[in-house]
């Protein structure tokens, strides 16, 4: 199969600030994307996603110790799947909503609300038939509506002493949630489970996440990143109504800098079972180790590096159940890996960070899974 994906982007804002406590933040922004693919025997898939948007955010200091920001951002959405004749378009409003204090030179807490958009990305959309298992085939959903999540938060930080925390407890409800589904089918006789992607309904979630990072000695880090959430989805229209679980991931990492420019880092990352409406994907678990040696007079480093040494394959285990039939995946993704690196500097070099054009609306496929949380020196 052929596919090409290609996105493009316009994007111009503005700040005015009106006095020293008073500023303006506006723009316009224009994000053009095209798929297309071809399987070479069912014919082409030629998608269109055309979005226009273009937003306002005052910000105010209120006081010396309280600031505030309000915004709302407008968007069109205009879609064509030309080969499948499907042709759609909407819009949606963004509003936001920051205010934050500073309670001492260090501590600040703030509460925020604001609404996001997920579009479907190539992997959920794409109608190709893939069958290189042929009894139980996948196949994407051109149909599909972005999910809209409603994100209220309450966040606090703190500085101490070389010591950082991060916390925040927060409530999301997702509107038109995409999930994958089975589907019983029979084709020639044969029983099949066919794999696709719907609109599975709306979630409401309750949650907490705290980053803490800490300094035993001057030359040894410890840091941690703990999230738990809840999962939960209604629908009237599909008829689904799961129960309420709980979902939790975990990073910890330890980097300590021994005499003579050694410098050791030992990480793991933890993920929880992770529920949908029709099933759920086993709990996994990676780690690593990494030794870096200085040399050169500090010019350069030579390090070691090493991922999941006791165990050569991740896990990922799948159940998903239906009224009428049950699918069972098993994959070992090979994960286990040693490394030698070695780096050079050639003198200072000096970058002027400019603004980047960030385009977070598009729901990346569920292969990435397992990518997060990989820790290990950086030469």
């Amino acid at each position: 199969m052929c596919i090409r994906d290609s996105e493009y982007t316009l994007q111009a804002d503005y700040t005015y600030p009106f006095n020293k406590t008073t500023t303006l933040e506006t723009g316009a922004k224009g994000i053009f994307r095209n798929i297309k693919s071809n399987d070479g025997q069912l014919g082409g898939f030629d998608y269109d996603q055309n979005v226009a948007a273009a937003y306002g955010v005052m910000g105010f200091k209120l006081s010396k110790k309280i600031t505030a920001k309000a915004g709302l951002r407008a968007e069109y959405t205009a879609i064509d799947g030309k080969a499948s004749n499907f042709k759609n378009d909407y819009f949606n409003l963004f509003p936001s909503v920051i205010v934050s204090q500073t309670l001492k030179a260090n501590t600040t807490i703030k509460a925020s609300y604001n609404r996001r958009v997920q579009r479907p990305s190539l992997f959920y959309l794409n109608p190709f038939r893939n069958e290189s298992d042929v009894f139980n085939p996948s196949q994407g959903n051109p149909n599909l509506a972005p999910e809209l999540t409603d994100n209220m938060e309450l966040g606090y930080s703190t500085f101490i002493k070389g010591s950082i925390i991060n916390a925040s407890v927060f409530y999301r409800r997702t509107h038109d949630v995409i999930e994958s589904a089975i589907r019983p089918i029979v084709e020639d006789g044969v029983n099949k489970n066919l794999t696709t992607y719907i609109n599975v309904g709306n979630s409401k979630s309750y949650g907490f996440n705290i980053f803490a990072s800490y300094n035993p000695k001057p030359k040894w880090t410890l840091m941690t990143n703990l999230g738990l959430n809840t999962y939960e989805v209604n629908s009237s229209a599909t008829g689904v109504n799961t129960s309420t679980f709980l979902n939790y991931t975990a990073f910890f990492r330890s980097a300590y800098a021994l005499p003579g420019g050694w410098n050791t880092e030992l990480w793991g990352v933890l993920n929880s079972p992770k529920r949908t409406f029709q099933g759920k994907t086993d709990a996994m678990y990676f780690y690593g180790a990494a030794l870096k040696k200085e040399i050169m007079n500090k010019k350069a480093s030579v390090g070691l590096n090493v991922l999941n040494p006791f165990n050569r394959d991740l896990r990922i285990k799948t159940l998903n159940t239906t009224a009428t039939s049950t699918q069972s995946t098993d994959i070992h993704y090979p994960l286990r890996s040693f490394g030698v690196n070695f780096s050079y500097s050639f003198g200072k070099l000096k970058f002027t960070q400019k603004k980047k054009i960030n385009n977070d609306d598009v729901k990346q496929g569920e292969q990435q899974m397992g990518e997060q949380g990989a820790g290990g020196l950086k030469n």
